[in-house]
Formats: C-alpha cells, sequence, structure tokens
C-alpha cells in the first residue's frame, strides 16, 4: 500500500518460503516525518535461515530515520532488536541482541537493475550489546563500493567491479554470534563456491564463518541484438579468522561466463561460475539464475 493514511505512507507485506530461507515480514514508511525529506522506517520479521553454516529462528524490530545529506548522499540511523536462537557446528546458543546500525550511501548510478554508469559507496556500522552465553559487546562494518564504466557512446559495453571489505571488532571469533560472521560464496558474493562455503572451516570442513571479509569481482558485460547480453566475469575473496583481511592466506577465486536476456523490468541473467582453486569441498561448476545484475 503506498498510500497508507493519505500522506504517502507505505505499508509493504512480504512472504519468502525456500529450501534455505522462510521468513514473513512488513516495513512502513512515512516520508517527512517531522521534517522535509526525512523519513521514518519501521520494521518487524518472523522467520528461519538454515544453511550448512547455521540455522536460525527468531524475531527482529527495527526503527530509524533518514534523510538526505548532499547530492547523491543519503544516511540512516536505527536501533535494532533481535531475539533468536542459533544452532552452528560449535553449538546452538539463545541471542540476545541491540544494534544501533548506520548507514551512508553516495549513489551516482543511473538504474536499479541495469547500471551502465555511476558509481555506488556504501559505509555500514553496527555496534551490537546484548547476551548468550557471555555479555557481548562487538562492532561489525562493512565497506561497499561499485563502479559501472561504459566502454562505447552506445553502452552496449560496460566494465563493472566491485569492492567489499568488512571487519567485526570486538569479541573473539568463538563469541560472536554464528549468524552475524562474515561468509563467502554464492551468486551474491563470490561465485562459483556453494552459498557461504567460503569461510574458515573446522575439522570436518564446515564454514563457521570469520571475523573479516574481503571481495572483488569485475565483469564485462556485452550487449548485442538489443536483447541478449554476454557477461564474462572473475570472482575472488575469502573470509578470516583476524579482525582485518589476511592476505597471506590465499583468496579463492573463479571465472565463468554469464548470459543475459533484456526483459522490460531488467535482464534474466544465468551464469555459470567454475572454481579456480578449487578445495575438495568444491563443486567443479555452480549456476545462478536471478533478475538483475549480479551488482
Amino acid at each position: 500500500h503506498r498510500n497508507l493514511f493519505g500522506l504517502g505512507q507505505s505499508l509493504r507485506l512480504a512472504g519468502e518460503f525456500s529450501r534455505v530461507a522462510n521468513s514473513a515480514d512488513a516495513t512502513f514508511r512515512w516520508p517527512w516525518f517531522l521534517a522535509p525529506r526525512q523519513t521514518l522506517a519501521l520494521q518487524a520479521a518472523y522467520g528461519e535461515i538454515d544453511t550448512e553454516a547455521y540455522d536460525v529462528r527468531g524475531t527482529r524490530a527495527y526503527a530509524g530515520l533518514e534523510w538526505p545529506l548532499w547530492e547523491h548522499w543519503t544516511q540512516s540511523i536505527g536501533i535494532s532488536g533481535e531475539l533468536s536462537r542459533v544452532e552452528s557446528p560449535e553449538g546452538r546458543e539463545n541471542v540476545r541482541l541491540a544494534g544501533l546500525p548506520v548507514r551512508v550511501t553516495r549513489d551516482t548510478s543511473n538504474d536499479l537493475l541495469n547500471p551502465t554508469e555511476g558509481s555506488k559507496l556504501n559505509l555500514e556500522m553496527t555496534p551490537y550489546f546484548g547476551e548468550s552465553d557471555t555479555t557481548l559487546t562487538f562492532v561489525r562494518a562493512i565497506v561497499d563500493g561499485t563502479l559501472y564504466l561504459p566502454l562505447d557512446e552506445a553502452r552496449d559495453f560496460v566494465l563493472a567491479s566491485r569492492v567489499q571489505v568488512g571487519s567485526i571488532f570486538g569479541e573473539t571469533r568463538g563469541s560472536i554470534p554464528a549468524n552475524k560472521r562474515f561468509y563467502l560464496g554464492g551468486g551474491g558474493s563470490l561465485r562459483g563456491y556453494k552459498y557461504q562455503s567460503v569461510s574458515p572451516l573446522n575439522a570436518s570442513d564446515q564454514p563457521i564463518g570469520g571475523k573479516s571479509m574481503f571481495a572483488v569481482t569485475t565483469e564485462m558485460r556485452w550487449r548485442f541484438l538489443d536483447d541478449f547480453g554476454l557477461v564474462p566475469f572473475i570472482d575472488g575473496g575469502n573470509a578470516f579468522n583476524n579482525i582485518y583481511p589476511d592476505f597471506s592466506e590465499h583468496l579463492q577465486w573463479a571465472a565463468g561466463l554469464g548470459f543475459r536476456y533484456y526483459t522490460p523490468i531488467g535482464p534474466a541473467r544465468l551464469d555459470l561460475a567454475f572454481p579456480l582453486n578449487r578445495r575438495s569441498i568444491d563443486r567443479s561448476v555452480e549456476f545462478y539464475i536471478s533478475l538483475g545484475q549480479a551488482f
């Protein structure tokens, strides 16, 4: 509903049902709340996520304010709460967390699902306070930057690159709830590897998550015959036990080729990715189907 009380307030109800996640959430947004161009955002959700790295079931809530800083820049600040049961290869724990998420973004890209020029920069930092088996105090920070560079006037050739860096401060890796640690792998982070499989592993080769991560990807997007596209790409990255990415440990790399069919609402995507330094737990090829470019 895009005009709930007659002042542009929106209400969105959503559900997700899959092998990995089952959830329901409600999001309410009130533009021009108390001040021009300031938006109130409220969200409540309940659900379960079940992956090889962890199984989480619980509720979460968020309340925050968003407003523009300068041209192309926006900022948000809020408060969040989570009550969840987290099971991982290291055991089971009941987690209660309060967070103070802060986000600053800069977006000069020209399209949501198929950007052909511009850039994006997303800076996120969330201090968490709470308890599980012990009292918890830690800070989770992520820097995410993308660049879209058209190589011809018609923008049929676009070089796209993305770099992500993350770090968690304040607790040992084992004390941080498993669902707050860093993992890579999958269509949204590191193609060529199973979802969340790129991270420190235990003795049984199960992912246990890291305190930091680094990921980089580059694509050459070629559009031809108006509706079709080919996208060769290379992805690399890893999650680490240390607070900062440890480049003395090797990165996992993958290369692949993507196929695009451009629809009126955005490109339909099929990516085939092949791990270049394959581990014993990795398959020889992974494929991904989605709507919109990979980033």
